[in-house]
């Protein structure tokens, strides 16, 4: 048994709550979760050796944000090729990455309160996106 504690993921309403606990609740590994305060504890059976489980970890950890690194302690034989190998997944950095590994999210939110502290959510998010499509070449040609 696995017992991983993580910081609550912020949740925009009350149904993208219920969708977090429903798809945490339908991986196979999953046992049962409880809070205390703002931390979440998950217990779960040896998901090492679970790579469908440890699919849907990541891709539940990716889509709601929260910091992956917890999830390099389930590395293993069984599935380092595919886990930890794979420098191009789209989970590596994240997971793997150095302790200084920021979502976008977070860093777009750091950047707004060092311009000036004023940005609402919605200019936050619509920078988080201009920062990740502009290309290097392309801010280059906004400033011609």
């Amino acid at each position: 048994m696995n017992e991983i504690e993580l910081p609550l993921p912020e949740f925009l309403s009350s149904g993208d709550e219920d969708s977090f606990f429903a798809w945490l609740e339908r991986i196979p590994a999953f046992r049962s979760s409880r809070g205390l305060g703002e931390i979440l504890i998950v217990e779960l059976a040896d998901v090492a050796d679970d790579d469908d489980s440890l699919r849907e970890l990541i891709a539940l950890f990716m889509r709601h944000d929260m910091d992956a690194s917890a999830l390099r302690n389930f590395e293993s034989d069984q599935n380092r090729e595919w886990f930890k190998e794979n420098t191009r997944a789209y989970w590596h950095k994240s997971v793997f990455g150095s302790g200084k590994q920021q979502t976008l999210k977070r860093h777009v939110a750091e950047k707004a309160i060092k311009f000036d502290g004023k940005f609402s959510p919605a200019k936050i998010f619509s920078r988080a996106k201009k920062i990740a499509v502009e290309t290097p070449a392309a801010k280059k040609r906004r400033k011609v």
